[in-house]
């Protein structure tokens, strides 16, 4: 038997469709634009500095975020131990 309340799950139930109805429609606009593109070399058909350059730029993009509340923890701790 659910706990939820009906009248939660009469405002759940739409919403829930409309989202899968939004998802589908995007998985067969990914799909339709995705039928035009060629297939790309390992290197994005860029040469080895522009690819390094790139690489190294999404890497930062990434990794970043995640890497900065530890960095910043860690460098007050260091500070404070001192």
């Amino acid at each position: 038997m659910s706990t939820v309340a009906p009248s939660l799950r009469r405002l759940t139930v739409p919403a829930s469709l409309l989202l899968l109805l939004a998802a589908a429609v995007a998985w067969v606009g990914v799909v339709l634009v995705a039928r035009h593109m060629g297939s790309m070399t390992a290197t994005m058909g860029l040469g080895i500095g522009p690819f390094v350059a790139v690489w190294a730029l999404m890497m930062a993009v990434m990794m970043l975020p995640s890497v900065t509340p530890f960095a910043s923890l860690y460098t007050r701790m260091f500070t404070e131990k001192r």
